[in-house]
């Protein structure tokens, strides 16, 4: 007998080993370790509202719900960012999924939520009520059209941490530069870096007082540095300090374009 309920963190252990079963391209062992390491434990992992299927008390399918304020304008709404939505492969094309969302659109409404999103595939997610919200844009540059002049401000290696989980100078920028941005996310999300996913580097770009006036966070791929999120743009020369040190992270990378 097939039942919807909501996960039992006591169960986290089988929970994660399906994920990281299903999940397993990137190594087995190194998402399990992200599930106990800051994607699950030490996030906002909501367990109430989350949702699998269980099959005789084995779980064979799940939708979680990552708790967030999402800015629309001046207001704060409670989102629900949905994740490692997965079946066991012994039971798909069995309308699991549909019988997930239905559950999981109820419990939420129910705890206060007002709305979810995710990053999905095309072509699937429409059939539970989803549709696009947020165009995808590139921004594509050869890395020596970029400011080539001397870079006033010092780099220094900063850690997902700073950025996404403590409070400190790059958060402040990040909240003030973001106050009425829609679309992004109070900060912070986790409280743990281990289990965040990505190879990206992040750097702190400083004054000659050790002041924090920017940051980046970039990652190399193939031939271009892709820089994921910039902050420092309100600071005097934000822009142009900005693009050189994109320049000058791209060189040490071996990087030919920006994106």
């Amino acid at each position: 007998m097939i039942r919807i309920t909501s996960p039992q963190p006591e169960r986290a252990e089988e929970l994660y080993d399906l994920v990281a079963k299903v999940f397993s391209g990137e190594g087995y062992f190194e998402f399990l370790g992200r599930c106990r390491g800051g994607y699950f434990t030490g996030s906002s992992y909501d367990w109430s509202v989350s949702r699998v299927a269980e099959d005789d008390g084995r779980i064979i399918a799940h939708v979680g719900i990552w708790a967030f304020r999402m800015r629309v304008g001046g207001a704060r709404l409670r989102t629900g960012g949905v994740g490692s939505v997965l079946t066991h492969p012994d039971y798909r094309r069995r309308g699991l999924m549909a019988r997930l969302f239905a559950s999981l659109f109820e419990v939420m409404e129910r705890a206060g939520y007002h709305f979810s999103l995710l990053f999905g595939i095309r072509d699937f997610y429409h059939r539970f009520g989803y549709v696009s919200a947020f165009p995808a844009t590139d921004h594509v540059a050869l890395t020596e059209s970029l400011p080539a002049g001397p870079l006033k401000l010092r780099l220094r290696k900063a850690s997902p941490l700073e950025v996404l989980c403590r409070r400190g100078p790059i958060m402040r920028i990040y909240d003030r530069e973001n106050a009425t941005r829609t679309g992004t996310a109070e900060r912070p999300l986790y409280t743990m870096s281990k289990g965040l996913s990505g190879d990206f580097q992040c750097v702190a770009l400083l004054d000659a007082r050790g002041r924090t006036r920017g940051y980046l966070v970039t990652r190399k791929r193939r031939e271009d540095l892709e820089v994921l999120e910039a902050g420092g743009l309100s600071a005097p020369g934000g822009a142009e300090a900005l693009l050189a040190a994109m320049r000058r992270l791209a060189r040490r990378a071996g990087c030919r374009r920006v994106r």
